[in-house]
């Protein structure tokens, strides 16, 4: 599946988030405050902030009405989860309603789409499963592939694209309905180096596509906490943009942060985060 062209970046508090939803009047509907001049129809990734948590998560959706600001009530846009995010809509709804624990994660999952092929020698005979990567994070990814290969086999994982070539040494963590979760080993210095370098271009592409609401007032008054979720070197700092009212634009490519791996210890989670 081709990746939406837009990206709409939403840091709400935990508060407001339970308002849009409730707001919508239905379950895998969401309104979102603010003016964006997005198409009705349109395809786009949120890529989420949450309250609270230690990354957020991009969920892909459909523009469904848009809500101009108006004396007395607040702009909004108005969107519906894709069923490839209904599992992650349906865990934000729950948590901003408080009946979930924030997210184990310690990583941004980035939508991507990467052709590798994965390479497996199981009892000594070599085969290749060609596949697609669909996202990735610096520990691992994971993969849409029309083959099984079995929990905890070893795999080296190898790409060649637009955001460069390389290879790592990965273990198949967890395996159904077509697809697999990665969870990188490194075992050479040079497979983390090519891997961060390849994750540093994709978060450099979805920089570009990212927009950014008109200011209209409206997504401070409904609770907007402008610091939540924000991951330096991704997100601009508000007054980086000064968008024309009714206009969004395109944020410019910014200086690239190196992606490096967190040294802090980190809480066991479940596998299908990486």
């Amino acid at each position: 599946m081709t990746q939406p062209d837009q990206i709409v970046e939403v840091h709400l508090s935990r508060a407001a988030l339970r308002d849009g939803f409730r707001e919508a009047g239905e379950e895998g509907a969401l309104v979102i405050p603010g003016q964006y001049d997005l198409a009705l129809g349109a395809v786009v990734n949120l890529r989420f902030g949450l309250e609270g948590h230690h990354c957020g998560v991009f969920l892909e959706a459909l523009v469904q009405s848009r809500r101009p600001a108006a004396a007395g009530s607040r702009g909004g846009l108005g969107v519906r989860f894709l069923r490839s995010s209904v599992e992650a809509g349906r865990f934000m709804t729950q948590w901003a309603l408080g009946q979930r624990e924030p997210s184990g994660r310690h990583d941004w999952r980035y939508p991507v789409e990467l052709p590798v092929i994965l390479v497996s020698a199981p009892r000594g005979s070599t085969r290749i499963y060609p596949c697609t990567l669909v996202d990735a994070s610096l520990r691992g990814a994971r993969a849409s592939l029309s083959h099984r290969i079995e929990p905890d086999s070893e795999v080296r994982c190898e790409w060649k694209s637009e955001f460069g070539s390389g290879a790592v040494t990965s273990r198949v963590v967890w395996n159904s309905n077509g697809r697999l979760g990665l969870k990188h080993l490194f075992g050479k210095p040079e497979e983390r180096v090519a891997w961060e370098q390849m994750l540093a271009r994709v978060r450099a592409k979805l920089r570009e596509r990212v927009v950014i609401a008109s200011p209209d007032g409206s997504r401070m008054s409904s609770g907007g906490i402008l610091a939540v979720g924000r991951e330096r070197g991704f997100t601009p700092t508000p007054v980086a943009a000064t968008p024309a009212a009714g206009v969004n634009k395109v944020i410019p490519k910014l200086v690239e942060i190196p992606v490096s791996d967190a040294k802090t210890p980190r809480k066991r989670h479940d596998p299908r985060s990486e």
